[in-house]
């Protein structure tokens, strides 16, 4: 029984020094990009992203995010327009609108207060055969985040925020094509 724990607590110290010598060369800075194409014009694509009211009927929601409380303040659509979801179970984020450019693209900071990260996020729109492809992009520092928690996240980052992107790509395609708002 005293071996059997010996080697279990030296395997996991080998693992414990293999994180701490590779973790300094792993790249902390992650950029996340899915894309969809929507059967409608630029202009109603961009009505839907550059007016943060809106995001909440086509974003992603975190399904165990059911307390989340939406607020908004600044311009009401375009630059410094700015949405925050406030959560007892899952946190609060701002996002901040800091360039729109009609009918092209959104750009906007996200800050996730229980983490202190700050990430930089657009929405892009460019013509396609049939209406308009739109990219989401998500790019993170995850340099400032204690040793665990960016090795977790830099080893499952694309799948958690590529997923999130996803899922907002296609309830934007949705919600454009019904012609609802």
């Amino acid at each position: 029984m005293g071996k059997a724990i010996k080697v279990i607590l030296l395997a996991f110290l080998a693992v414990l020094v293999v994180f701490l010598i590779l973790t300094p060369f792993v790249k902390t800075k992650r950029k996340v990009v899915r894309s969809v194409e929507i059967n409608v014009p630029a202009e109603r694509v961009f009505e839907l992203i550059n007016n943060p009211r809106n995001w909440a009927k086509w974003a992603a929601v975190d399904s165990r995010c059911t307390d989340t409380k939406y607020y908004y303040s600044g311009n009401v659509e375009g630059r410094d327009a700015r949405l925050s979801a406030e959560s007892e179970t899952c946190g609060n984020t701002e996002y901040v609108i800091t360039k729109s450019t009609p009918n092209e693209m959104v750009a906007f900071d996200i800050f996730i207060e229980s983490s202190g990260l700050v990430g930089k996020g657009s929405i892009t729109i460019d013509p396609a055969k049939e209406g308009v492809k739109v990219d989401f992009i998500d790019i993170w520092d995850l340099g400032d985040l204690a040793f665990h928690k960016r090795l977790f996240a830099v080893m499952m980052f694309d799948s958690m925020v590529g997923g999130s992107l996803e899922r907002s790509a296609q309830g934007l395609k949705s919600l454009a094509e019904s012609n609802q708002l």
